[in-house]
């Protein structure tokens, strides 16, 4: 699995994406107009995009259902024409792949690993023998 972002440098992509998008769009990009420039630019995937829309659309539909995941996952895999399976795969393995916490490394993050660290070190013994 790849390295979460650390905070920098999503702050530098946002730079970069604010001038290209004021430079195509002017100050009044829409949402729509920056998905699309990103998806054009081959930043999002579109598999990712459509396991996005996997993932709510098997919120909305699971709740029309009343709870029966295997009608929600029957009724999805008509929609994207995928099998069961790879429904339930994009499911249960990119759910959380869509939080923050697995996409952006914030301070908080990095304390917690370089505290990590520290106590790993701490635990080191040496053994001394009389």
């Amino acid at each position: 699995m790849a390295k979460p972002n650390k905070i920098k440098y999503i702050i530098d992509f946002i730079e970069i994406m604010w001038k290209e998008l004021t430079t195509r769009f002017g100050e009044d990009a829409t949402p729509k107009d920056v998905i699309y420039h990103l998806v054009e630019k081959g930043l999002c995937e579109p598999t990712r995009v459509r396991n996005y829309l996997i993932i709510y659309d098997f919120d909305k539909i699971l709740k029309e259902n009343k709870g029966h995941v295997t009608h929600t996952f029957m009724d999805l895999s008509i929609k994207y024409e995928l099998s069961d399976r790879q429904i339930q795969g994009i499911v249960y393995k990119y759910r959380p792949k869509f939080t923050k916490n697995e996409t952006i490394l914030g301070d908080y993050k990095l304390k917690i690993k370089e505290n990590n660290k520290k106590k790993r070190k701490k635990h080191t013994y040496t053994t001394d023998i009389f």
